[in-house]
């Protein structure tokens, strides 16, 4: 490959010399993400909202304007790319280099929730009946969480204590000696308006394990009642609200960065809070702001809702079908449901929508799955809990019959994207299978070979920086439609 340095060259393959660059079959149309909603918001009015947050001197962090500007590369072949070819009928296409995101990148983030559900399911949850349980907090704790990261694991951890500590006592008093338990749970940042919403997911199988002679068996427990969740929830609630006042998180001050004023912001959802029917409907509990929720669940038997209930734990703050541009330049998100006043949609002006992501991007280092009990990494009875944790294996002995070779860890790319884009690289319409002959991760070289190519070698310009109007400050408006189509957005105390 001509040009680039020897680092640069030794980070690319070819399954030939001259293989990246050979020239394409005619006809050949590639995937445009530029083209999407969020894409072309992004391009217009990043510069702009970024110069803003810069005027008064503060900015944003690096790792937040990082992961803004990556989902602008997302998805373009200047970025780097892969060539495959069927080596049946000759068909080739380019598949391009995804940028990692790990706050809203809708394609990187069903990417990895797919990988993890099949993860779960394929090698970490046992094969029993499992049940979701959904813990929520005042709005105060979700902008305090939402920025101390440590508190925020802290609380997981308070959460699964107290559900495990309610399981081992209901095991006990079916006569079980030394019941142990499990659970993975997922915090996502997020309510369904794109606002700063931190909760946690978890998913806990409906019974506890138990060890006797060197084998481990699985004892099924009782659904739980509302009035253990509402035990439960007061456990939760007074030992959670120590934790926040040891840590000095419920302290008056108020941090006044810019990603604290973004992250205020949308911790302020704008609609008043339903008022709860008494009793709650359905299998929930609430108490001083938080509430406790424990009505899903699966059978055994179903492993496909197992692995649905474990993406919905896992899924991206918003999705690109459900984004549409108005006449005026405002960005409508169509919400799933309903809200309980009739609001179909919420309009955000361009800036108010890059605002929302900003504010909903982790701190560095952030995991957002978590594993307890007997799940966790270094647990003893892991290997004898899990489904797809392979034993250990003996030494080899000369003569031996060679070990049968393990499922990989991960679904393979390929895979990934057939399962988040419907299209599987890898299979040619024609039936054959398609081979990788060029991989490009270096931009320079990519941007070389696409010139060769007679592709579009430049990514999508950004638009400059300018001064935004005013209504671009406005708070978003819900739509329920009615007429006039939309209301003012009220902003709550926390």
């Amino acid at each position: 490959m001509g040009g680039g340095s020897a680092v640069e060259q030794s980070q690319c393959y070819e399954f030939r010399p001259g293989a990246a660059s050979a020239p394409l079959i005619s006809g050949y149309r590639r995937r445009e993400p530029e083209t999407t909603v969020l894409h072309e918001v992004m391009r217009e009015h990043l510069e702009t909202f970024l110069a803003h947050i810069r005027e008064d001197g503060r900015g944003l962090p690096r790792h937040v304007e990082n992961e803004l500007r990556k989902y602008i590369a997302c998805g373009q072949l200047s970025e780097g790319f892969v060539r495959v070819v069927c080596h049946t009928c000759k068909d080739e296409m380019l598949v391009a280099l995804s940028c990692k995101g790990r706050a809203f990148c809708p394609s990187c983030c069903t990417r990895r929730m797919h990988d993890t559900a099949a993860l779960l399911v394929d090698r970490i949850l046992p094969i029993a009946g499992h049940r979701q349980w959904v813990l929520s907090y005042p709005r105060k704790l979700r902008f305090l969480f939402a920025r101390n990261s440590g508190a925020a694991g802290e609380s997981a951890r308070i959460f699964i204590r107290e559900v495990f500590r309610w399981q081992r006592k209901q095991a006990r008093r079916k006569g079980l000696k030394k019941p142990q338990c499990g659970a993975v749970s997922f915090t996502q940042r997020f309510g369904s308006r794109v606002n700063l919403n931190l909760h946690h997911h978890a998913i806990l199988p409906e019974g506890v394990f138990v060890e006797a002679e060197g084998a481990v068996r699985f004892e099924k427990l009782e659904r739980p009642e509302r009035s253990d969740l509402e035990r439960i929830l007061e456990r939760i609630v007074d030992k959670t609200l120590k934790m926040a006042k040891r840590r000095g998180l419920l302290e008056d001050e108020q941090p006044s960065d810019a990603l604290a004023g973004l992250q205020l912001e949308a911790v302020q959802s704008g609609l008043p809070l339903p008022v709860w029917p008494t009793p709650p409907r359905g299998l929930s509990a609430f108490l001083l702001g938080f509430s406790l929720e424990a009505g899903a669940h699966v059978h055994e038997n179903d492993r496909a809702a197992l692995e649905h209930l474990c993406r919905y734990g896992l899924r991206p703050p918003l999705a690109l079908s459900r984004l549409s541009r108005t006449s005026d330049g405002r960005v409508l998100l169509h919400l799933k449901r309903p809200m309980h006043d009739g609001t179909r949609e919420v309009a955000f002006t361009p800036l108010q929508l890059i605002r929302r992501l900003a504010a909903l991007v982790p701190p560095a280092r952030w995991n957002q799955t978590r594993y307890f009990g007997q799940f966790a990494g270094r647990a003893k009875l892991r290997r004898k809990v899990l489904p797809g944790s392979p034993p250990s294996t003996p030494k080899k002995s000369k003569g031996a019959e060679p070990a049968e070779p393990r499922t990989p860890y991960r679904l393979p790319w390929a895979q990934l994207l057939a399962r988040t884009f419907a299209i599987d690289v890898l299979l040619c319409p024609c039936g054959g299978l398609r081979k990788i002959i060029a991989f490009i991760p270096e931009p320079r070289i990519a941007q070389e070979t696409l010139r060769r190519l007679g592709l579009p070698s430049a990514a999508a310009p950004l638009s400059p920086a300018c001064w935004p109007s005013q209504d671009e400050f406005e708070l978003p408006r819900e739509f329920d439609g009615t007429d006039p189509p939309f209301h003012e957005e009220v902003p709550e105390a926390s």
